[in-house]
């Protein structure tokens, strides 16, 4: 009875060890996922060249993504654009309830975010002129 559990136990470690060894691991730590959070205090410029899309800078030289559920052509002519978020607060992070906000007069538009993500530095030298924030 020893035996066989000894010889189990060996056998589950040597096929463990070839699953751990089996996976490749990220070629650099710049393939691992990076915070995708900015403050929205730190927005210095937005372009919006659908109605479902908005690229925005940062003042840390970032270009972000965002992609909303909803028809956002208010913004398209919007000088400013704000944030709402959940869990509240001026930080904005991927996988938090986001509303990207259209400011106006009489009732501001809501759009929430589907998607948010930092867009790498060939991203950014692909947008054109009419999509760079």
């Amino acid at each position: 009875m020893r035996l066989a559990a000894f010889a189990a136990a060996a056998l589950s470690s040597v096929l463990g060890a070839c699953t751990v060894a089996d996976r490749a691991p990220p070629a650099t730590i710049a393939d691992l996922a990076p915070s995708q959070c900015f403050h929205a205090s730190d927005v210095t410029g937005f372009r919006v060249p659908t109605d479902r899309v908005v690229y925005i800078s940062t003042a840390r030289g970032d270009t972000l993504r965002l992609d909303t559920l909803v028809d956002c052509s208010r913004a398209r002519s919007a000088s400013t654009v704000g944030f709402s978020t959940l869990p509240g607060g001026d930080r904005v992070c991927r996988g938090d309830e986001v509303a990207l906000v259209v400011p106006d007069a009489s009732f501001p538009q809501r759009c929430p975010v589907s998607s948010l993500r930092r867009l790498s530095l060939d991203e950014v030298a692909a947008l054109t002129a009419e999509e760079r924030p």
